[in-house]
């Protein structure tokens, strides 16, 4: 979806998508392919510029704060974790910031559940930015989308260290999307997937996971390299299958790349009962931790009668089920 810049007294509004892996998380840091999908719980953002120096950020999940233009330095990023990711895309461009502004961020999550919300909150500030700076950025060419996308990576990269960038693909393109991380290849695919998709009540930061599994890796090398070869290749054939439009095939080899999640040391027993539940239903195809593991989410192909949660443990774990379709529309500056 194309989308216009539109500016009203010097406002600027933008919305992107959070997203969800598919198959390929973890591989896609060591050459695999990964699939990502964009999902329609979106973060929403407005930037009004000021006549003074105070830079004013607002959100419906972090609060309200207020720093002077002079004071903006990278020690702001590690005193306030939940502002990070917007004041590191600020920092990225005080050079060119003269005066101040209101930035408000409206999330359509609920709750921090991994859905690519910092990718997104990323994306969307990054992008108002440039609507600001550049007046006649729109981000509507696939070439202003790939500088997008590759900037507000090495962003993240530079807040968490290792990332693959595929949750920010999909917040600047949307859709279904066929990811490798270096070199930077983000192919679109022409289709849909019906997903049903759980909380688990608990999550961990990616950066905690990806140390985990290398405290592991180190134990046994050659293992884990052979376990990523592995990986790449059902996420490759998982690719090949869906673009064949044969879900039942990507389903079964979404159960074996759970399998090798598991062999990773990113599965727990609260994952491993949400996936075996979903798989009881005759309407799943597959289902699979979807992200770095550990919490966060499972994902299963196919439309679920179940309702999470199930019982009252599940209730007072936090594991529910989660409303979130596939969307095609990328970011959007209007």
């Amino acid at each position: 979806m194309a989308c216009k810049l539109s500016s009203y007294q010097e406002e600027y509004k933008a919305s992107a998508p959070g997203s969800l892996m598919l198959i390929g998380e973890h591989a896609v840091l060591y050459g695999g392919h990964a699939l990502v999908c964009a999902v329609d719980q979106r973060i929403l953002a407005t930037l009004r510029p000021r006549q003074d120096k105070i830079i004013k950020l607002i959100s419906n999940m972090a609060g309200e704060i207020a720093v002077d233009l002079a004071k903006l330095n990278p020690t702001l990023v590690d005193k306030m974790p939940e502002w990070r990711f917007v004041l590191a895309a600020i920092l990225s461009e005080r050079k060119n910031i003269k005066s101040g502004f209101e930035l408000r961020i409206e999330s359509q999550q609920k709750d921090p559940i991994g859905l690519g919300s910092s990718a997104a909150v990323s994306v969307v500030t990054l992008g108002l930015l440039w609507c600001l700076l550049k007046k006649n950025w729109i981000g509507e060419s696939a070439e202003d989308k790939s500088i997008l996308c590759k900037k507000v990576i090495a962003l993240i990269r530079s807040i968490q260290g290792r990332a693959s960038g595929a949750d920010v693909a999909a917040s600047v393109f949307g859709g279904v999307l066929s990811y490798k991380m270096r070199p930077l290849q983000v192919e679109k695919l022409a289709l849909s997937l019906p997903l049903t998709v759980v909380y688990s009540g608990h999550k961990v930061t990616t950066k905690d996971v990806l140390e985990n599994v290398a405290i592991h890796a180190k134990r046994a090398p050659k293992a884990f390299t052979l376990l990523y070869e592995t990986m790449a290749a059902v996420a490759s054939q998982a690719g090949i299958a869906l673009q064949n439009g044969n879900i039942v095939v990507f389903g079964e080899l979404m159960n074996v790349y759970h399998g090798l999640l598991d062999a990773l040391g990113v599965n727990n027993a609260v994952l491993s009962e949400l996936v075996y539940a979903l798989r009881s239903d005759e309407n799943i195809y597959g289902a699979k931790i979807s992200g770095a593991g550990m919490g966060d989410c499972v994902i299963a192909l196919g439309e679920s009668v179940i309702t999470f949660p199930q019982n009252k443990a599940e209730e007072e774990k936090g594991v529910r089920t989660i409303a979130a379709e596939v969307t095609e529309r990328g970011l959007c500056v209007e």
